[in-house]
């Protein structure tokens, strides 16, 4: 009975969320009335005025993306709203921006051949900056290139300097930044703040690249725009950009793995005509017990995914409208499980590889919509966002009932406005609000209780650029209020944050300088866990007693470049009090060690991250880069903290082929990977040994660009290691051994 009226209950409250959805969409249409296109042409020329035919143009804020014809012009028949920026691309030169006109009658760009780009001109979507005039530490990394021979989406971050993998074989993925991860890093996903219960260090990201064009990174707590928690930093997807008007695209990209046995395989649909765009996206994947070096197979590792995704998009000249939906649902085994107390390798492993679905098993379904309008008024601009998400994650042990049965809600309201106070200053305010609802299922166990979190928070940026010249001032007021029934527990939390900074360029080089300080608000699970957590198999309990951990950071950013060498080099130090961590207890509760939650008085996270770019004069085509990520964490008491990543030296080598005939290799390239050893560990944890890895790849394409290949190969020498942060190196598991990939796009 229960059920049915939960049933009732929570149709009920869909049915009102859809109707209160329409409604808004129908008032917003019905405040503006239809005007008509401007036709606004253009050229794309070389220096030698040369036509550049299929150069790429972006229209920013509308997130249109449009290529030039044979004779290297365009036609924008579209409205642009004040403010937007053109980013023009091409392979082999520079990316160019262009502050739009309506006054001129005909845009001309001429791009020069690309030498060394170590940043690329673009805006920024957190704070609509071009990257030029950024202060803060924001990286931005493209994510849907066919040519990315990455394992998965988090792997691919990876190629971020500070970035770092933690997981639990190859299908429970969590990115870590500068050491630290969970709910210290905020993920956003077109401006809707992701809660998929990111607090278990078995939860992954929720999501695959289904549909994302990029996302960018703030390192460290300077991320004022995103409210409290982000010590870490901010993660902000940003979804695949919309065709242009008239234009339709349908896309099928199959990919297979062999290591995993995996097939994955997306149709992507793309259509615009006038004011209205659309984009429509599917993905089905299935992947089998993964083999390691010695031929073994690592038992269930395998998973398996669906998702469901489409934006619609509306604007006229003074508005712009986005609705946006996603469905991704995960089915994941859980490896390295077992009930012995001290499980021996040969009990993880198997000699044969499975796909079927066994136990135990996570099962999570994600649904997250949204609806973003943005408002022009002069000079000025108004954003509003809505969403609503719904997590539920579900942990069997069993096949008939799930031992863990939790489902996560929350409802969001974003406000932000930006005030041109003239031409050299922004001044940028507005409100965030968050009401989160956590329930549990009837189940045979309960780790953390039925809680209600409502958040709100208050933020003032100014941006402040003249001449070579970049200020940043801004500050921020958090309050969270946390209330749990069942256990009687019912606290709020309240702090000021703020950020800093400038940023100075002259000639070839470029100096910026920032100050960031932030709060953490304890989770639910962190404050009052009491119950085993099966798929870590340990005991939790939490401490109803914990206050907010409290950041300060220092980040330094050198860079300079010329025509054929360009290097960044970033040292950062990030001081945090009253630091949570998990910690094991010498005792065991029903089979299982006890860990629980404390604080240490103070830490420090310091280390320095680079990145340079090489490109011989002699050899126009080839590029070789090298990025680098050096750092450690000590608590006051000299202790090394737990899960701190090992230094990395990554090196990728580029070749592009120019000559496009019918069909032929456009690019080769290679990736070495050195991780070095990691002795520095915390007490009770095992270190790891360094170890290298090579992977290449093939890029083919026809001269259309209709049809794509990639083939590639990851760990070319089966080399056997353990990353250092792989939930499974206590059991000593090495990760995939070589891996052969054929990826293939068909664009009709």
């Amino acid at each position: 009975m229960q059920h049915c009226c939960d049933f009732k209950i929570n149709n009920l409250y869909l049915q009102c969320c859809c109707k209160t959805m329409k409604n808004i969409i129908l008032i917003l249409f019905c405040l503006f009335s239809v005007v008509s296109f401007a036709q606004q042409k253009g050229v794309v020329t070389n220096i030698e005025k040369e036509p550049l035919a299929m150069a790429e143009v972006y229209l920013y804020p509308l997130g249109i993306l449009t290529q030039t014809d044979s004779n290297g012009e365009f036609n924008l028949n579209i409205d642009l709203p004040p403010k937007s920026v053109l980013v023009f691309s091409k392979e082999g030169y520079q990316t160019f921006s262009y502050q739009f006109d309506s006054a001129e009658p005909a845009i001309s760009i001429t791009l020069k051949e690309l030498h060394v780009e170590i940043n690329e001109i673009e805006v920024s979507a957190i704070n609509h900056q071009l990257s030029s005039n950024q202060v803060i530490a924001l990286q931005a990394l493209t994510i849907n290139n066919f040519n990315d021979n990455s394992l998965n989406l988090v792997d691919r971050l990876t190629y971020i300097p500070g970035v770092y993998e933690k997981s639990t074989g190859t299908g429970i993925n969590k990115v870590t930044v500068r050491g630290l991860s969970g709910m210290r890093l905020v993920t956003y996903l077109n401006g809707a703040r992701l809660e998929n219960q990111q607090w278990g260090g078995d939860h992954g990201l929720g999501f695959t690249d289904l549909g994302i064009g990029k996302v960018e990174l703030i390192k460290g707590p300077a991320s004022i725009m995103f409210g409290a928690d982000a010590l870490a930093g901010a993660l902000y997807f940003v979804d695949d950009s919309y065709v242009s008007s008239g234009k339709s695209e349908l896309k099928l990209i199959s990919n297979f793995e062999s290591a995993l046995m995996r097939y994955n395989n997306q149709i992507i649909s793309k259509w615009a005509k006038n004011k209205l765009r659309m984009n429509t996206y599917a993905e089905y994947g299935s992947a089998a017990d993964y083999r390691m070096p010695n031929g073994n197979y690592l038992f269930n590792s395998r998973y398996n995914n669906l998702a469901i995704k489409t934006a619609i998009g509306y604007s006229t000249s003074n508005w712009i409208i986005n609705l946006r939906y996603q469905l991704n649902s995960n089915v994941m085994g859980i490896p390295a499980h077992s009930h012995d107390a001290s499980p021996t390798l040969e009990q993880l492993i198997s000699s044969s590889q499975d796909r079927y679905e066994n136990r135990p098993t996570q099962i999570v379904n994600n649904h997250i919509i949204s609806l973003d309008n943005t408002l022009f008024f002069n000079e000025n601009t108004l954003k509003v966002g809505l969403a609503h998400s719904n997590n539920k994650l579900q942990e069997f042990e069993k096949w008939t009932r799930a031992d863990y049965d939790i489902e996560l809600s929350s409802s969001q309201l974003n406000i932000s406005y930006v005030k041109a106070l003239n031409q050299a200053l922004n001044w940028t305010f507005g409100s965030q609000s968050a009401i989160q609802n956590n329930k549990n299922s009837p189940t045979t166990s309960q780790l953390i209780p039925d809680a209600k979190t409502n958040d709100l928070g208050v933020f003032s940026n100014l941006d402040y650029v003249v001449n070579d010249w970049s200020f940043l001032f801004g500050t921020r007021f958090d309050y969270r209020k946390i209330n749990a029934e069942s256990n009687s527990f019912k606290n709020d939390f309240n702090a000021l944050s703020t950020s800093l900074g400038f940023s100075k360029t002259f000639n070839d080089h470029k100096l910026k300088l920032s100050y960031s300080s932030a709060f953490r608000t304890p989770h639910i699970s962190e404050l009052l866990s009491d119950g085993v957590h099966h798929a870590t198999k340990r005991y939790e309990v939490g401490d109803p007693n914990l206050i907010e951990e409290k950041g300060n950071q220092l980040d330094l950013t050198y860079e300079w470049s010329d025509e054929h060498l360009g290097f960044i080099v970033n040292p950062f130090y990030n001081n945090i009090n009253d630091f949570i961590i998990l910690s094991p207890q010498d005792s065991i509760i029903n089979n299982n060690p006890l860990y629980v939650y404390e604080q240490l008085d103070n830490v420090q996270l310091k280390g320095i991250e680079m990145n340079i770019h090489y490109h011989p004069h002699f050899l126009h085509q080839l590029h070789i880069e090298e990025r680098i990520s050096i750092m450690e964490g000590k608590s006051s008491e000299d202790q090394f903290l737990p899960l701190m990543p090992a230094n990395t030296f990554q090196t990728s080598i580029k070749y592009y082929f120019l000559n496009k005939n019918l069909f032929n290799c456009r690019e080769v390239s290679f990736d070495h990977i050195y991780n070095s050893s990691q002795k520095k560990v915390a007490n009770n944890e095992s270190p790891t040994d360094d170890y290298s890895i090579i992977n290449s790849s093939l890029l083919f394409g026809s001269k259309s660009n209709k049809i794509n290949l990639l083939i590639g190969v990851r760990n070319l020498l089966n080399v056997e290691y353990t990353p250092h942060l792989s939930r499974l190196k206590s059991y000593e598991i090495p990760h995939v051994g070589r891996s052969y990939n054929l990826k293939l796009c068909l664009t009709i």
